[in-house]
């Protein structure tokens, strides 16, 4: 009841509470985890999840998806294919859970991000990607991760034509999420992603910058001082078709009042140099 009216810190304490009483119950290290990371918790979530992976390594895929997304490289890699296994067991066993299937197929898409950042130069890296991208599809229960996974496995090989069919049907799927749901189920930056394809992909098809610019105004709405997603928004509005310049030039003057708050915080601690060096990729501004 305290988490459903959002309170973290009455929650936490009934969970620690629980914990003393029960200190190996697995579900309930992974419980208080989750509730961790939801407070900005990582360090004390990770210690809890490791030791709820001690206890029962056999039960509850959450636990190595949740730590996988708190470590790196291959000991990220390990935890993923870890839930992964657990997660195909459940699904064998139970084919009509679509919560399952909703969790595969966002450990499988977070397996393809992992290999086209940290392991990129890893071996036969892109095979293994299109692996887990087919074996997400054969799941796919409409959400729009895969096909924005997808979209940028197809830009990473050149195929732009592909990969803009992918990036529309994410942005559908996306919105009809956030139609039946009233707020998106997409976390900030995997839409973030999907608009900086659909910038990318706006010349095969212009709708692109108009699915974009949708995107991207619920993004500032939700954080305004986030100085790529102003900038972003002022390049999409000068790419329509005619070009919306006054608003680019409101986005642009958002990003320059933004920038230049952040240029007096940080010349505080490090002064200008060091900000105008790191400044330089924004000059369009």
């Amino acid at each position: 009841e305290a988490l459903d009216r959002f309170e973290f810190e009455t929650s936490r304490n009934f969970y620690e509470k629980a914990l003393t009483l029960n200190p190996d119950d697995d579900m309930l290290l992974l419980e208080l985890s989750d509730l961790l990371l939801q407070i900005d918790q990582p360090t004390r979530a990770s210690e809890l999840l490791r030791r709820s992976i001690e206890i029962n390594p056999k039960r509850g895929p959450s636990k190595f998806l949740y730590l996988a997304q708190l470590c790196e490289g291959q000991a990220s890699l390990d935890l993923y294919l870890s839930g992964l296994q657990i997660l195909k067991r459940d699904i064998d066993g139970n084919v009509a859970s679509e919560e399952l299937k909703k969790q595969f197929c966002s450990c499988c898409c977070a397996l393809t991000e992992l290999y086209m950042t940290d392991l990129c130069f890893e071996k036969d890296a892109e095979m293994k990607i299109q692996n887990f991208l087919d074996e997400a599809m054969r799941y796919d229960v409409g959400d729009p991760d895969i096909h924005q996974a997808m979209a940028s496995f197809k830009l990473s090989q050149n195929q732009p034509e592909t990969a803009v069919k992918y990036a529309i049907e994410s942005y559908h799927r996306l919105m009809k999420q956030k139609e039946e749901n009233d707020f998106y189920l997409l976390d900030y930056e995997s839409r973030l992603s999907l608009v900086k394809n659909l910038i990318e992909l706006g010349h095969l098809n212009v709708s692109c910058y108009e699915f974009g610019a949708n995107v991207l105004i619920d993004l500032i709405y939700e954080n305004d001082q986030d100085l790529e997603t102003l900038l972003l928004a002022g390049d999409i509005f000068l790419k329509f078709v005619p070009p919306e310049f006054s608003t680019a030039k409101f986005y642009y003057k958002k990003a320059e009042k933004l920038a230049e708050k952040c240029k007096e915080r940080f010349s505080k601690s490090r002064g200008t140099d060091d900000f105008d060096e790191i400044m330089k990729g924004y000059d369009k501004t």
